[in-house]
């Protein structure tokens, strides 16, 4: 989706929270972030109102929803593609309220799925904010203490609490390939700050990595 200027640093540090579950994301939080921790969605209570539908519409004026949730029988399919669409919807925490972020989602699905697949991500998107919200417990890593090594520690701490709301099939659907570049990431600051490496060794063990 075309990417918006946030206006307030509060509404940043909420988005960056929330952003934690996703690899480049959950590398920002960690830079950018300090104790800022995402709204708890058993709080979402009550119907948005029309003013606030109208405030949506405005976040998101000239943009389409990300992820493809179906194939062409209307089936859900399980992929990251389905994470994209909810992290759509969520680039609006700190703007709109969950009850109305959930709502829009639940119409997304509505609109897209059939019967079976509705209700199977209803049940995902459900886990998905608890987990959400449950990241605001994982310890991060100090400014001055993040290295290679700190940050697979704290992918490491995800992954575990990831694992109490989804089953591995549903981890290595939706999130494999964040996994997959959080290892990257990981790997690649580990190298980066070796300083026993020389410039040739680096960026040799660089390239190796990248391929």
């Amino acid at each position: 989706m075309t990417s918006k200027i946030l206006r307030k640093t509060s509404a940043n540090r909420t988005k960056m929270a929330w952003a934690l579950a996703g690899g480049l994301g959950a590398l920002l939080a960690l830079i950018f972030t300090q104790g800022s921790g995402p709204v708890d969605p058993s709080h979402a209570t009550g119907e948005p109102t029309h003013s606030s539908q109208n405030e949506l519409a405005r976040t998101f004026m000239g943009t389409k929803p990300d992820g493809v949730l179906t194939n062409q029988g209307q089936d859900l399919v399980l992929s990251p593609e389905l994470i994209r669409r909810f992290e759509y919807h969520l680039t609006a925490v700190g703007e709109r309220s969950l009850a109305h972020i959930r709502q829009a989602i639940v119409k997304d699905i509505t609109a897209e799925l059939n019967e079976k697949g509705q209700k199977e991500a209803l049940r995902i998107l459900d886990a998905y904010l608890k987990f959400k919200t449950a990241l605001s417990s994982v310890n991060q890593p100090k400014m001055t203490e993040i290295s290679g090594a700190a940050l697979a520690r704290h992918f490491r701490s995800i992954r575990d609490l990831r694992a109490l709301y989804f089953q591995p099939s549903e981890i290595t659907a939706l999130f494999g390939n964040v996994d997959e570049y959080d290892d990257y990431t990981a790997k690649k600051l580990t190298i980066v700050q070796n300083k026993s490496l020389s410039e040739a060794d680096r960026e040799a063990q660089l390239q190796y990595l990248k391929n």
